[in-house]
């Protein structure tokens, strides 16, 4: 058989083939067994290994350092016997008789190969050879034996050593990796201030890490009695959240109180897991801690101080509706009388003085409206009302409140009304009112000369119309600086604005206010000395349908009021002479209580077309007044009379509370002669067509 003629394997290839052997340090091994071989048989001798590809010695002499087809080798057939292979006579066994190291100058005769076992597989041969024919000799057997197995058990034993090596580097890794976790959940537990703790019943430890104050407890400690450091008053729900983990619930995440050795109490976070084994014991208890006191007495702090300043602003609010109806009680004499004085004849400069008084009352009791405004703002106590109204009549009827100012002052005060802005909306017509009339009596304050324009513009979508209102002047106008500070409380351009044309400078922060309770936008935009133009920008629903038009009938004809009978209960001597001389010039005839109990007896004895109550008066209030009338009335089926409150509460509150105890209206104080007589003569229009009603129906 012939040899390959490829080139050897270089060492690499060798390594390679041989799997996991190390031959490098094989090779002292290997040699010596070689050398023993040759001293004890004087034959020759070596180590073969083989793989599928071949068989190759390392250390034979250059002609035996070659791969061969195992198959047709020495080496290769001895390694597909159970047991050592001995060839007598090469020439006379057909399997060998035409090898080359058999017919060629070697003239190889003998040959003698144990197979090198290791555990999983063979590696190669033990094998001598010789140019003489040798008979089978038992103790050379064993012997060439012995040696393969000193060959295999050297192979082992290096193999195993290098596992070994192999393992300990991958335990030195695995170390460093645990120690980097560790270092990484260490970092983790500390940004997060967090402190991790494991209870463990199969070793019984406890063990913790991280963050934070320590169990300070141990393992015997802490599984006899796990709530020991529990707040008492916390310790119902911490108890109730872990029965629920244990029952299949979330896992336990509860904010306590933790008792400190020094006996104070910290605020905690604790959450933990319960981890049970194949048969559902639990085993483990994993849990995490947190100290959160420094954050939760703070939380603690920062509510305790939302409700003080709940509580002051309440006191506020309270303050000032008190404050109004301690100013608007002798305002309502002010006004009152001065009304009621000037419907008598008067010389000139007695209906100046007497204007006069009209004019600051007006101006403090605007100065009041805008200071409970305010308040309620602040309170979160304003109030979006929404009704149906005309833009047209509403916007119209504001103008209209300043159309003599302006033209006392030479002013061209004109009002335009785009065609898709007109129509009837959804809407708080006051509020919008309110805050027209303010840009509006802005606009004519500031402005010396030339003109103020109200303008209405909408783009409509499907349902709603984005409307804007746009007050232009061409006053003093304003820079941006100011413009920046113009919506805050208290502002005006400057000092001298206030001199000079007076006013708190809450107006606009008002409207805003209001604009932005409706969903809407107030915006300003000016030049020094040529004009501002304040514009707000809001979208309302329109409406289809008949819209009774606001303001339409001021200009109705005065109503004969000397039939109407009309009971006051006030208790305020000033209060009940200003209704008497008002009601008085007007001809009604007026009876005046000082209580609700007395109005409750009078109304009871006697009937009255309107019944003005005051709500706070001794004996009894006029809240609990009307209650009683509206019960006796039903009781005794009489007609269900007017009752109107008249009262110096302003707050949109005790209007509510009027309406609620049986009250048809709410007048507040301080009352003018216009606006307490259109009252009267609105029950006095009602009254007279339910009678025209009543005889159309009899006949």
């Amino acid at each position: 058989m012939a040899s390959r003629t490829t080139a050897a394997p270089d060492p690499a290839r060798r390594l390679a083939a041989l799997g996991d052997l190390d031959l490098t340090s094989l090779s002292p091994t290997i040699a010596r067994v070689e050398r023993l071989a040759r001293m004890h048989c004087g034959l020759e001798s070596a180590v073969v290994f083989a793989d599928a590809d071949g068989v190759w010695r390392m250390d034979a002499p250059e002609d035996w350092d070659h791969a061969a087809d195992p198959s047709i080798t020495f080496a290769g057939v001895a390694l597909t016997q159970p047991d050592l292979l001995w060839v007598e006579d090469a020439r006379a066994d057909a399997r060998f008789n035409a090898h080359p190291y058999v017919t060629g100058p070697r003239g190889l005769r003998f040959y003698a190969g144990a197979p090198i076992q290791l555990a999983d597989r063979r590696i190669g041969v033990m094998a001598v050879a010789g140019t003489e024919p040798r008979a089978f000799d038992a103790d050379l057997a064993v012997f060439i034996q012995d040696l393969a197995d000193i060959v295999a058990n050297e192979c082992a034993q290096h193999r195993t050593l290098r596992d070994l090596a192999e393992m300990k580097d991958q335990a030195a890794a695995a170390l460093d990796d645990a120690k980097r976790s560790e270092r990484r959940l260490q970092l983790a537990l500390d940004i997060g201030e967090l402190r991790a703790w494991e209870m463990d019943f199969s070793r019984e430890e406890l063990i913790e890490a991280g963050a934070q104050r320590a169990l300070n407890t141990t393992y015997e400690e802490f599984s006899a009695n796990v709530w020991r450091d529990i707040h008492p008053e916390d310790l119902p729900a911490c108890k109730a959240a872990w029965k629920a983990h244990l029952e299949g619930g979330p896992i336990f995440r509860q904010t306590h109180r933790s008792l400190l050795e020094n006996g104070d109490a910290a605020w905690t976070f604790t959450a933990c897991e319960a981890v049970r084994d194949d048969r559902g014991q639990i085993v483990r208890v994993l849990g995490v801690m947190r100290d959160i006191d420094k954050q939760k007495r703070a939380e603690i702090e920062l509510v305790k101080a939302k409700e003080e300043a709940e509580a002051a602003n309440r006191a506020k609010s309270e303050f000032l509706a008190n404050m109004s109806h301690e100013i608007r009680t002798p305002l309502n004499g002010v006004m009152g009388v001065a009304g009621a004085l000037g419907r008598t004849e008067l010389s000139p400069s007695q209906a100046e003085m007497v204007g006069l008084i009209e004019t600051s009352a007006q101006t403090l009791e605007a100065l009041l409206t805008d200071i409970l405004d305010l308040a309620r703002i602040e309170a979160g106590r304003l109030e979006i009302r929404p009704e149906t109204f005309d833009v047209a009549t509403s916007v119209n009827a504001c103008a209209a409140l300043f159309q003599a100012n302006a033209e006392s002052k030479g002013l061209k005060l004109s009002v335009e009304i785009q065609p898709h802005a007109r129509g009837a909306y959804e809407g708080d017509a006051p509020r919008l009112r309110q805050i027209l009339s303010n840009l509006l009596g802005n606009a004519v304050k500031f402005t010396a000369a030339g003109e103020v324009k109200l303008t209405v513009r909408g783009k409509r979508d499907e349902t709603t119309t984005h409307l804007e209102f746009e007050v232009a002047d061409t006053g003093i106008g304003f820079d941006e600086a100011t413009r920046q500070r113009l919506f805050g409380r208290f502002q005006q351009a400057d000092g001298s604005i206030t001199r000079k044309y007076g006013g708190t400078g809450l107006g606009l922060a008002i409207s805003r206010s209001l604009a932005e309770a409706m969903d809407g936008e107030l915006s300003a935009a000016s030049t020094p000395g040529e004009g501002s133009v304040f514009t707000l920008a809001i979208e309302l629903p329109r409406h289809t349908g008949a819209v009774e038009m606001w303001g339409e009938h001021e200009a109705a004809a005065e109503t004969d009021l000397t039939a109407m009978r009309v009971l006051l209960a006030e208790d305020h001597p000033t209060n009940r002479r200003v209704v008497e001389l008002i009601l008085g010039a007007a001809g009604v005839n007026l009876v005046s209580v000082e209580n609700g109990l007395e109005a409750v007896d009078m109304a009871s004895r006697t009937g009255f077309d309107l019944i003005l109550m005051d709500m706070q008066m001794p004996v009894m209030d006029g809240l609990t007044a009307i209650r009683a009338i509206r019960r006796n009335e039903a009781r005794l089926g009489r007609r269900r009379t007017p009752i109107y409150t008249l009262t110096a509460n302003a707050m949109p509150e005790h209007a509510q509370a009027s309406h609620q105890a049986g009250a048809d209206g709410h007048v507040t104080k301080p009352i003018t002669a216009e606006g307490l007589l259109k009252v009267v003569e609105q029950v006095s229009s009602a009254l007279e067509r339910e009678d025209d009603q009543a005889v159309r129906a009899a006949s």
